[in-house]
């Protein structure tokens, strides 16, 4: 009759022009909304029928050991066999609501509001009943997780039945209202677990409840990939993991700001270089090698997981400072289970509170070690060193960490900035980054130096090997760049000053016992003299002071050759303890390729270099040139660069090439 019906109203509508056309349509359109209405009573009136009768034979039938089957058939088979009426009668209703939504869709709406009120009657008490009985449960033996699982695996259950018994009625539509109704359902669990989620302070607990949770979820995964219209439970769970996900990040600040912010360090904490000089016997006594000693590469880390996993072994965190390990743990469990935007931003604020302990750490360090090597001009304290070392070797590690979590530049922009890579500052910051992507062979210090003049004639007592010039082509590694970062940070800053304190210091370590107080001294005469030539007479009086530098007891040419020995004998010990200091600080431990001595000695040789080039230009324009090598090139000087007390002074070449020597020795010994 429907059918008869559809065909009318369309021939009426089509032929307009006839007779009483108008008249007619009214009569059809009348009986079709008669119809309806008499489909959706009907409707109403079985689905009610059956929900009190079946209301009435649960009550009766509440105490009987059977009373789980009882439920199943009465809650669930009746109605199925119910749908098999009805279904014909509704699916009229729902072709013509996917014609015309505006005319169909309130009539649809009852249907739908008959059959939530319906079933919300006979499931709101049993859900409950049911809810109550697995806290009580669980209430025994406290266990949030167990709790969890338990609650979530019957309400997936519950939830999966009433979908599909919704779907054998209506297929094709009432998705949207069926979801409003399954989130009424889940509220007795979400009502029972909230307080316990937001009252939890353990974060592993935390994050393995977020991980029951993305496991239900990952099974709608294949659901998604084989038929849309199968039922995804993981859209349900969505507020608990909103509870989590805050519960998570409240309680990382905490521990962020307790256990960084509000740190206060132990001597242990702070017994640097000893705790990297313990580590290393430990590594000896169990016989692994260092790979500093030219081990093949490491395999590459697996991304694919979670960065606890990926951190390296306990034993080589011992020699973080806590913080450091602190804040990296925190990072590590809450990556997983918060979305992309929310860690970014915690990522930035915990890294920053981060680099402030490890700079207030740095400031308390005051342990005093000093070198015991013999024949030194004066006493090179390395322990100068140690903060800006300790600095940045834990940002470069944290630097690391942070890239492994494969998180987008955003996070990164509290530890690296390229803006400033022209930068002398920047530079050492830059070429690790890029190193770090190159391949194990290419970054071996040998193969780093270069030495144009050695490749026409091989050292005498290195057969087949050359002494390569300690210097970086900065522009050849472009390509190995794998992402670029435009943002700026104050901790990037700090740490390219940090590493130009480092060199200064280092470069003072060498210098300020031989060429600065001999510039000092220099300096000051030649002020004083130019003073006096605008105060004093055009004839100079006996006893005046004698101007010129030369004439100096303390200038003169066995005091500057003096000096000059002075400095060589600090360049051969302080590079060497310096060498070794680095070398101690960030040696490539696991997952760590910093490789750091071949980005810092480029640019501490550069400074030193710099600082005998003033010495020399002054003695070479106050002297005679009878013990001062003069400035030209000459490659037939190899032999004179092995001496130890050099009669003359070298010029600046000469000295650039004996620091190489003396670098790559230190390099080729470790």
């Amino acid at each position: 009759m429907l059918e008869r019906l559809d065909v009318c109203l369309e021939f009426m509508k089509t032929n307009r022009h006839f007779k009483d056309t108008d008249l007619y349509l009214v009569r059809f359109q009348q009986c079709l909304t008669r119809s309806m209405t008499l489909i959706k009573l009907y409707y109403t009136n079985q689905i009610k029928n059956l929900g009190q009768q079946v209301q009435e034979k649960l009550q009766i039938n509440q105490q009987s050991l059977s009373n789980l089957k009882v439920e199943e058939t009465l809650l669930y088979k009746k109605f199925q066999a119910l749908s098999k009426g009805l279904r014909p009668l509704i699916s009229q209703v729902e072709t013509r609501y996917l014609f015309d939504q505006d005319e169909y869709g309130a009539l649809l709406s009852e249907f739908f509001s008959t059959w939530v009120y319906v079933r919300s009657q006979l499931l709101y008490a049993r859900i409950k009943i049911e809810i109550n009985r697995i806290q009580i449960t669980h209430q025994q033996v406290p266990d949030l997780i167990s709790l969890a699982t338990t609650g979530c695996n019957y309400m997936r259950l519950i939830c999966t039945a009433e979908w599909n018994l919704f779907k054998s009625y209506f297929p094709n539509t009432g998705e949207e209202e069926l979801f409003v109704y399954l989130e009424s359902l889940c509220d007795y669990l979400y009502n029972l677990l909230r307080p316990q989620i937001l009252h939890e302070r353990k974060l592993d607990l935390l994050c393995d409840l977020a991980t029951i949770l993305n496991a239900l979820t990952a099974m709608d995964s294949n659901l998604i990939e084989t038929d849309q219209s199968q039922f995804k439970f993981s859209t349900l769970l969505e507020p608990i993991l909103q509870d989590i996900q805050t519960r998570l990040v409240f309680r990382a600040q905490a521990i962020i700001q307790t256990e960084v912010a509000n740190y206060l360090p132990k001597n242990e904490d702070l017994d640097y270089p000893n705790k990297l000089i313990q580590a290393d016997r430990k590594r000896l006594e169990s016989g692994q090698i260092s790979k500093r000693s030219n081990q093949p590469a490491i395999t590459p880390l697996d991304h694919s997981q979670p960065l606890k996993s990926r951190l390296p072994a306990e034993a080589v965190q011992e020699t973080w400072y806590p913080t450091l390990r602190k804040t990296l743990w925190v990072l590590s469990r809450l990556h997983t289970y918060v979305n992309d935007t929310i860690f970014e931003d915690f990522a930035g604020e915990a890294v920053g509170i981060c680099f402030e302990s490890i700079i207030k750490a740095s400031n308390m360090m005051n342990s005093v070690v000093a070198s015991q090597e013999a024949g030194m001009s004066s006493k090179i304290q390395a322990n100068s060193i140690d903060q800006e070392l300790f600095v940045i070797r834990h940002l470069l590690i944290l630097k690391e960490m942070i890239q492994n979590l494969g998180c987008s530049p955003s996070v990164l922009k509290e530890i690296l900035n390229p803006s400033f890579k022209d930068s002398l500052l920047f530079r050492p910051i830059t070429l690790i980054h890029k190193l770090k992507n190159l391949d194990q062979s290419q970054i071996k210090f040998s193969k780093q130096m270069r030495y144009p003049s050695q490749e026409k004639e091989e050292s005498p007592t290195k057969s087949g090997s050359h002494h390569h010039q300690l210097n970086l082509n900065f522009d050849e590694y472009d390509d190995q760049i794998t992402k670029t970062i435009d943002s700026k940070s104050d901790v990037d800053i700090k740490l390219k000053m940090i590493c130009h304190e480092f060199i200064m210091k280092s470069s003072a370590l060498i210098c300020s016992n031989s060429l600065e107080p001999f510039m000092i001294k220099c300096q000051n005469h030649l002020n004083l003299s130019i003073s006096m030539i605008h105060s004093s007479p055009l004839t100079p009086e006996p006893g005046t002071l004698n101007r010129n530098l030369g004439d100096q007891e303390w200038a003169s040419h066995s005091h500057v050759r003096g000096v000059f020995q002075n400095f060589i004998q600090d360049l051969h010990l302080g590079l060497s303890i310096i060498f070794n200091w680095v070398a101690l600080y960030f040696h490539d431990d696991d997952h760590h390729n910093f490789n750091l001595i071949n980005v810092l000695f480029p640019l501490l040789q550069e400074e030193i270099l710099e600082q005998f080039e003033k010495f020399y230009s002054l003695i070479r324009f106050e002297f005679d040139f009878n013990f001062i090598n003069p400035d030209i090139n000459k490659d037939d000087d190899d032999g004179l660069l092995e001496e130890v007390n050099y009669e003359r002074v070298l010029n600046p070449r000469q000295v650039h090439k004996l620091t190489q020597k003396i670098v790559y020795r230190q390099s080729s010994s470790v």
